[in-house]
């Protein structure tokens, strides 16, 4: 994984990585937005869990 390339998908990312190193868990963490403020700005670790094959734990 390369690192330092800030454009793209974050999520589709970490869901690749995680694919591609046949992982069983991601580990994501939150910010701790409210809902009305996750769904306006939109949530990375809300769009890994719902394009992840694994198992995510989200971590607040």
């Amino acid at each position: 994984m390369r690192s330092g390339n800030c454009s793209g998908d974050p999520a589709g990312a970490i869901v690749a990585a995680a694919d591609s190193h046949e992982c069983d868990l991601i580990v994501v963490g939150t910010r701790g937005l409210g809902q009305v403020e996750g769904m306006l700005i939109g949530s990375i670790s809300r769009k890994i869990t719902s394009i992840a094959r694994v198992n995510v734990l989200v971590v607040k």
